[in-house]
């Protein structure tokens, strides 16, 4: 079930973010929790939840148009959890939006998976960046 985020989700998203940690450069728990709170304030914040357990969350931005977070709990991948959340986001932006996101470049194997489901949602690529001091690819989708 995709709903929005609550305040005492906290404690479930942290024991996924264990898990997946390691795919974010730059990922620090208390500047994640704050954006976490923020966007769930505004009701931004999505999050998969199966048996009481958190096993997927999205952060985005109508103000910027863009997807600023994304994961799925590794027992729970390639199973299209992902691409449902997106298509879920998609209601709150207007047609003619450009949806945008940054994840690894073409070639990194962490980005394989990610860049594949966002090609699978209709992003295709634009900008080169360096984040974090890590190279990453902006993705864009015209909705």
């Amino acid at each position: 079930m995709i709903r929005y985020v609550k305040p005492e989700d906290e404690i479930q998203i942290l024991s996924m973010m264990e898990l997946v940690k390691g795919d974010f450069v730059g990922y620090e728990e208390t500047d994640f929790l704050n954006a976490v709170h923020m966007a769930a304030e505004k009701k931004e914040a999505l999050l998969e939840e199966q048996d009481g357990m958190a096993v997927a969350m999205l952060l985005f931005s109508r103000e910027m148009k863009e997807i600023s977070f994304l994961a799925v709990h590794p027992d729970f991948r390639k199973r299209g959890i992902a691409k449902r959340l997106i298509m879920d986001l998609l209601s709150n932006f207007e047609k003619g939006d450009i949806l945008q996101v940054v994840t690894f470049r073409a070639g990194d194997e962490k980005g394989t998976a990610a860049r594949a489901c966002y090609r699978a949602c209709g992003f295709v690529d634009d900008e080169e960046l360096t984040v974090f001091e890590y190279p990453c690819q902006k993705m864009i989708l015209e909705i």
